[in-house]
């Protein structure tokens, strides 16, 4: 998977090429986003509109995601995403979480705005164990 980052006003915007899914190594996306997401930021935006493909495990990254960027009153926006993403994510009941807009300018637009859990009152999400 390729990814783009960058830092646009307190957005941090990643666009994300390629599938994400099981056989993708995701470090580099932690790790672009911990390295952009500092003072100031107040939203993470994802965008999905080159991500061909999203599996169970590319949800859990997700979630991961969420879970870092939460507790620092970082929104996690998730833009451009295709219909049958979205329906993934509306089973999983991640869309009563994650903020989804239809269009990048949309999430630039109210993605500084979105209001971020507090960390001492945002849920947990949390990937169960296998074991």
């Amino acid at each position: 998977m390729d990814i783009r980052g960058e830092r646009q006003g307190a957005a941090v915007v990643l666009d994300l090429d390629g599938p994400l899914t099981a056989e993708v190594d995701t470090v580099r996306l932690h790790q672009l986003a911990g390295s952009l997401v500092g003072p100031g930021a107040s939203s993470l935006v994802l965008d999905l509109g080159h991500v061909q493909n999203l599996d169970s495990y590319g949800i859990g990254q997700l979630v991961a995601l969420y879970n870092e960027v939460t507790p620092l009153g970082v929104a996690l926006t998730l833009t451009n995403v295709e219909r049958h993403q979205k329906r993934l994510l509306e089973l999983s009941g991640l869309l009563a979480v994650l903020h989804v807009v239809d269009s990048r300018q949309e999430a630039l637009t109210c993605g500084g705005n979105v209001p971020a859990l507090r960390p001492e009152s945002a849920p947990a999400w949390r990937v169960p164990s296998l074991s």
